[in-house]
């Protein structure tokens, strides 16, 4: 989606203040920042462990992906949190 010079994947769109379970972290690639694919879930949520940080009923949001030349991996950033955002957990994965 190109909203002026602007780029943004189909992802981005509005969520409509809705609450889901977390399902994962889903990536997107595009060769030309017109047309995007989705690459599917990279990082799932975990489903039988409520202290895991990525347990269906948390918070995962705002990741960013890096690519490391060095290591020759990509490297994920994002935001972790319980429902009521007191955890407020930030890292890699």
């Amino acid at each position: 989606i190109k909203i002026g010079k602007t780029y943004t994947p189909p992802a981005n769109a509005n969520w409509g203040g809705s609450r889901v379970d977390l399902v994962g972290i889903s990536c997107y690639s595009s060769q030309d920042l017109i047309h995007w694919e989705s690459r599917g879930i990279v990082l799932p949520a975990v489903t039988d462990d409520p202290s895991h940080d990525l347990y269906v009923k948390g918070v995962a949001e705002r990741p960013k992906v890096v690519y490391n030349s060095h290591t020759n991996k990509f490297v994920m950033w994002l935001h972790i949190d319980s429902m009521d955002y007191k955890a407020n957990y930030r890292g890699s994965y």
